[in-house]
């Protein structure tokens, strides 16, 4: 199980297979989850998107995530 674990963790097989863990189902992006699993830079869509979709992204994802889980979230 350890194996298949790890591989699922991998940042190639999460950005193939992204859109059940992404926000929204990546809906917000025009590739979908892969337009949001890019390059594995922390924090790097902040210089990708407009301020409007930043802010969007961010009230979304508070709403969606609850408390505990946008605090770990912003902290990447």
């Amino acid at each position: 199980m350890f194996p298949k674990i790890v591989k699922h963790c991998s940042f190639d097989y999460m950005k193939n297979h992204g859109d059940p863990i992404v926000l929204l189902e990546g809906k917000l992006w025009e590739n979908g989850s892969k337009d949001f699993v890019n390059k594995g830079i922390n924090q790097r869509w902040k210089g990708e998107l407009s301020h409007e979709l930043s802010e969007r992204y961010e009230r979304i994802a508070k709403m969606k995530l609850g408390r505990d889980c946008y605090w770990w979230y912003s902290q990447t």
